[in-house]
């Protein structure tokens, strides 16, 4: 009985872990009325989970199989009370009959799979974690060789075979069908590289990602970014933002040349591979902007790798403009989903000359320097030129963590009635000036210190009686986690005026 039902728990928990990589179809789901309920954004979690079950039911299945060839190892008595010796012994059984074989390189392959994927290893070396999570292959081939007859095989797992196969060949056609052109990488304060590349992509909504492969790296890997450019561009030129932390992003900007350039500018339109040149500008490190490391400020002949784009895909922040008022919490670099939806909302408002749904947008952002507004000046930028009644509908809360570096950019004031925040953080003009290359928005609050979220949220839930709150978070593990517990307690105030909070979250 138990190692029947291990089989089934095996294959049925194979076929949900097949499911849930399937980000076509996802997106697909995204897009119906089945993500009210449903939040897709958690796939990635639903497969850990069904992971540890399957390791569960692995387990359970592997000791009941040794103890299965254990028993029918032992020497039996025949009918007329002689002992019998048995047909293999307990090693042949193990490692020469195809069920023991193929049932070892699973298991191997399974605790391969489990070692690698653990965090410290994606983090540290997320190449091996990414190909030895391609042993799943060499699992499915053995589990058909493993069962007795393999129409046992199907029922369980042949229509998640079929849709998963179906689903990555189709990334695979569209991704590398057709490359996408370089435009221009441009560096950022923080380790921060913006790339602008034309691709043709359809219907790409606020706040999606796509799938990057940079050949010259490595042609077999891809990596999510996300879009931080107004979506629907009509020249096909899209953004992304991305933060050189790991392996790939650093041989990534290393090969767009920006690891000392300042401004890199395709020439060629054949598709990305061609010279480049970099605009000329001064260095000046105590105000905190750009520079070039060249002597003439100028480099020609630097080729432009060639990218493939895969994608759109559906994420969490798409859905905040179904909410009536939206909460975006960002982290770092995690504001780029938000950048997208920020675009978006203003050109909107700006279309119909008043407030669009979200018609209330408070945005959120923890930084540990005041540099990493130059990531989107653009934005903040087109944001200064409003009026206030488009203002007035969109909140920019920005926090500083770094209090010293703060301290350079303005003077510091105690606040003790501001809901947002106590220490407010003024720039006046002439710091503004020396520090920023942009204008300081005027519905943009600078604080010094981490954001109370606890405060923040229940506030909002207090000021807007009778609503459904969208609040969307993209940042690290813990700052999501804290905002989840924190988003709780002020769930029981927003009560009080009978409003609630929705939450999503993406990390990186």
């Amino acid at each position: 009985m138990f190692w029947k039902a291990s089989t089934i728990g095996i294959r049925v928990s194979f076929a949900f872990i097949l499911a849930f990589m399937t980000p076509t179809v996802l997106s697909m789901l995204r897009l119906t009325p089945l993500s009210r309920w449903i939040k897709f954004e958690k796939n990635v979690h639903a497969h850990k989970l069904v992971a540890y079950t399957l390791v569960s039911w692995v387990i359970v299945h592997v000791v009941i199989s040794y103890h299965f060839f254990y028993t029918i190892s032992r020497p039996t008595k025949g009918p007329d009370g002689s002992t019998q010796p048995p047909e293999m012994t307990f090693k042949e059984l193990l490692f020469h009959t195809p069920r023991g074989i193929t049932g070892h390189i699973m298991g191997i392959s399974f605790v391969i799979i489990a070692i690698t994927a653990t965090p410290i290893v994606r983090r540290k070396a997320y190449e091996v974690f990414y190909y030895s999570h391609h042993l799943f292959i060499v699992i499915l081939i053995s589990m058909l060789v493993h069962v007795k007859v393999a129409i046992e095989f199907f029922p369980y797992l042949g229509a998640f075979i079929v849709i998963y196969a179906t689903d990555r060949l189709y990334r695979a056609v569209r991704g590398y069908g057709g490359g996408a052109q370089v435009v221009r990488a441009i560096p950022h304060a923080g380790g921060v590289v913006e790339l602008k590349f034309k691709a043709k992509m359809v219907h790409p909504l606020p706040g999606q990602f796509v799938r990057v492969c940079c050949p010259s790296v490595n042609p077999l890997q891809w990596h999510p970014f996300t879009l931080t450019s107004l979506p629907g561009q009509k020249d096909n030129i899209y953004s992304i933002h991305f933060k050189r932390v790991g392996g790939f992003t650093n041989k990534f900007a290393e090969k767009l040349g920006v690891q000392n350039a300042v401004n890199i500018v395709a020439k060629n339109t054949d598709g990305g591979n061609g010279s480049a040149t970099t605009g000329s500008h001064s260095l000046d490190s105590n105000r905190g902007s750009s520079s070039s490391l060249f002597p003439s400020g100028r480099r020609s002949g630097a080729n432009m790798p060639r990218i493939f784009v895969d994608g759109p895909y559906g994420a969490p922040t798409q859905h905040i403009f179904s909410y009536e008022v939206g909460v975006l919490v960002a982290g770092g670099i995690g504001i780029t989903p938000f950048a997208s939806a920020l675009r978006h909302h203003l050109a909107l408002s700006i279309a119909k000359s008043a407030p669009v749904r979200p018609t209330r947008l408070h945005l959120v952002w923890s930084i540990r320097s005041i540099s990493a507004l130059e990531w989107f000046s653009d934005l903040w930028g087109a944001y200064a030129q409003q009026d206030e009644l488009l203002l007035d509908s969109v909140t920019l809360l920005v926090y500083c963590t770094n209090s010293l570096e703060a301290e350079q950019y303005g003077e510091v004031e105690m606040t003790s009635d501001d809901p947002w925040g106590s220490h407010q953080l003024t720039i006046d003009e002439q710091k503004q000036k020396q520090n920023l290359r942009f204008s300081i928005p005027r519905n943009m609050k600078i604080y010094v210190g981490r954001p109370s979220y606890a405060r923040i949220l229940s506030y909002i839930g207090q000021q807007y009686a009778r609503t459904k709150i969208g609040v969307i978070s993209c940042g690290p593990k813990p700052m999501n986690r804290s905002l989840r517990g924190q988003l709780r307690a002020s769930s029981k105030s927003a009560k009080r005026v009978k409003s609630s909070f929705d939450f999503r979250a993406e990390h990186f």
